[in-house]
């Protein structure tokens, strides 16, 4: 009985479609769920050690003459991830670099260049460009995922208020 309720309340919440005043409302209740994290944007540049013999000095000397204004981001060796990262997650970042290098983006100010930073793969130079501060995107951007989330809600609330009718109307006896 209650799986015939649940099918019969979840066919009759596809059909209803939420006007953009009760999407706003239960955006702005349930902010925390469409909040975008922050992001940044950053520059990488890869340092294969197994390539030189002195890797801690031409790491060191690199990064002097990047902090110097010189434009020597072609000298990194080459890596299959991108150089230049448009904005990206926390989450993204970690997952592509690990959580070190995640760490340090995170803590690294815009427009200086960190010391060398070691991944699995090699060192790391790393600038980051811009940084965006958590935000709820406007409800234009993401209608259909509050949509999808406000008809979630309200067949739970309509399951739930059938079930108590029933109990209410109806002695449940176990042998």
């Amino acid at each position: 009985m209650r799986q015939k309720l649940e099918f019969i309340l979840e066919d009759v919440s596809a059909l209803i479609d939420p006007s953009d005043t009760e999407l706003t409302v239960f955006m702005n209740k349930h902010e925390e769920r469409f909040r975008q994290k922050p992001q940044l944007a950053f520059k990488q540049i890869y340092l294969n050690y197994g390539k030189r013999q002195d890797n801690n000095a031409y790491a060191k000397n690199l990064l002097a003459r990047l902090q110097a204004g010189e434009n020597l981001e072609q000298l990194g060796d080459q890596i299959m991830l991108d150089n230049e990262f448009p904005l990206v997650s926390q989450t993204d970042i970690a997952h592509r670099f690990g959580e070190e290098f995640a760490r340090v983006a995170e803590s690294l100010p815009e427009g200086n260049w960190s010391d060398p930073v070691e991944t699995p793969f090699g060192a790391h130079l790393l600038l980051v460009q811009e940084r965006t501060q958590p935000q709820t995107p406007p409800l234009s951007k993401i209608r259909a995922r509050v949509a999808a989330a406000y008809r979630s809600s309200q067949r739970q609330k309509r399951l739930a208020t059938a079930m108590e009718d029933l109990r209410a109307r109806y002695e449940v006896v176990v042998p």
